[in-house]
């Protein structure tokens, strides 16, 4: 039976919205397979086959809604005691991709936004307690090893001794000041290699030869190294008590 031409065309205006949205290449090569298959005889067939296909899409769309929606309150709820409400919203931003990503087994992309959490966590600690002022006062506290968080391209003052924007200042070294500040016990290793992940994932570039194996050793112990980051993460974020208080 033939289709009303106003809905047809009303059709074929959102099948082509659909078939140029990013993302949906595999729409363009369903399509471009039933126009191809075609006959003279199975022609009137399109439009219930273009229908099945967006049926599939909102059902997708729903779903997606719903692991939003699900994620979101889980974040809500695992960051409840946060009390600064602009860092609350983006740590459970954060949150929701990273179970995306861990739902889709996504190693790379979990450590990325487990770290993207903790970075935000360390950075605003470091402005509430005024870590500039808390490191000249107590330098000794804040020399690690190679680690000078006094001075040095890594410490958190410029070579004329003015203060660095925390945002100038890099993870580990923010990191280094949180766990000297409130003692925190965790894997340096794993806080290291989180950040290494994090890094070459948002910024890609050539891989050292210990890169690629941290890189690699994440995607081929996915449950290992997830359960070692998450672990880790926590130790840290959850000790931070000034976020808390």
């Amino acid at each position: 039976m033939a289709q009303d031409k106003t809905s047809l065309e009303k059709l074929l205006l959102f099948i082509n919205e659909i078939a140029n949205t990013k993302g949906n290449e595999w729409f363009r090569t369903k399509l471009v397979t039933l126009i191809d298959s075609s006959t003279e005889h199975n022609i009137g067939n399109y439009a219930e086959e273009a229908i099945k296909i967006i049926e599939d899409i909102n059902r997708t769309r729903y779903y997606l809604k719903y692991i939003d929606r699900s994620y979101w309150s889980e974040g809500l709820n695992f960051y409840s005691a946060i009390k600064y409400p602009e860092l609350k919203i983006n740590l459970i931003g954060d949150y929701k991709e990273m179970k995306i990503a861990e739902m889709q087994n996504d190693i790379i992309e979990f450590t990325r936004r487990l770290v993207m959490q903790m970075e935000n966590c360390v950075t605003v600690a470091c402005s509430l307690l005024d870590a500039h002022s808390v490191i000249k006062s107590n330098p000794d506290n804040y020399i690690v090893g190679n680690s000078n968080l006094l001075v040095g391209d890594y410490s958190f003052f410029e070579r004329d001794g003015s203060s660095k924007l925390l945002n100038k200042i890099n993870l580990p070294s923010k990191l280094l000041f949180t766990k000297q500040y409130y003692k925190l016990i965790y894997s340096f290793n794993d806080a290291s290699d989180m950040i290494t992940i994090r890094n070459k994932s948002s910024h890609r570039g050539e891989f050292s030869e210990r890169e690629q194996k941290i890189w690699d050793y994440a995607l081929n112990n996915v449950l290992e190294k997830k359960a070692a980051y998450t672990n880790c993460f926590n130790s840290i974020i959850k000790n931070i008590k000034i976020l808390y208080e």
